[in-house]
């Protein structure tokens, strides 16, 4: 027979967790500090002016908000099946 080894439960957050918040904050902000030099005087654009899906649910900047929801959460389960399968 084996032995199986101790699990330990850590109550911190993953190392991993931060970088992924560092790099999505940097990222997001130097996407509008080049759009605003790219394309300087225009509006920032609705998610229908990029992805042509979206064209029809109409140009509103909440879609960057949902986007970002929807992203945020695959994020988070990816984050939890890759730390299950670590241990």
């Amino acid at each position: 027979m084996s032995e199986l080894p101790e699990m330990v439960q850590g109550d911190g957050e993953p190392g991993a967790s931060t970088t992924v918040w560092t790099l999505s904050i940097v990222g997001a902000l130097a996407f509008m500090i080049l759009y605003g030099v790219l394309y300087p005087g225009s509006p920032f654009p609705g998610l229908g002016d990029i992805i042509p899906l979206f064209s029809e649910l109409g140009n509103s900047l909440v879609w960057f908000f949902i986007a970002g929801i929807i992203l945020g959460m695959g994020m988070l389960v990816v984050m939890l099946v890759g730390e299950s399968i670590a241990e």
